[in-house]
């Protein structure tokens, strides 16, 4: 499997092309034929790509924003019928204990996600891995992520 990823200028807030990442972390610009070593690294983030697409055939990587599909269901009676609502999540992509997935935010509870991570393989058990939608990033769309 071939690692692909994007690359993010923290200080001029926007994506950069032509840049190379090898195995070590090293960042390369790429300059016609020819590769130089980028000497600020700092000021650059790199997210890799999930090797998923969302359900409109985007692809997932790191540091994206997945609305993540659940419902909440309103007790009514003894037995806990009731209707239900959307009470879907706006969750950032990451990589945590070995896996991919998303972290539902603290105070976003609901039926299917509890606050806390969820890897793809749980999700896609869950409610399926075709319902998941790109809308954002952490860069470009931070407000998705505030209460």
């Amino acid at each position: 499997m071939k690692l692909k990823y994007r690359v993010w200028d923290k200080k001029d807030k926007r994506w950069v092309v032509n840049v190379q990442v090898d195995f070590s972390g090293v960042l390369w610009w790429q300059y016609g034929d020819s590769l130089r070593v980028i000497d600020n690294p700092e000021r650059y983030d790199v997210q890799l790509f999930t090797h998923l697409l969302d359900k409109n055939e985007k692809e997932i990587y790191e540091g994206d924003i997945v609305l993540l599909e659940d419902s909440y269901k309103h007790i009514i009676t003894d037995d806990g019928a009731g209707p239900t609502e959307p009470a879907n999540h706006c969750a950032p992509v990451s990589f945590e204990n070995y896996s991919w997935g998303a972290t539902v935010p603290k105070d976003d509870g609901a039926d299917w996600y509890d606050p806390g991570f969820h890897s793809f393989d749980e999700i896609n058990e869950t409610t399926g891995l075709e319902t998941l939608e790109v809308i954002g990033n952490i860069y470009e769309n931070p407000d998705l992520l505030k209460p």
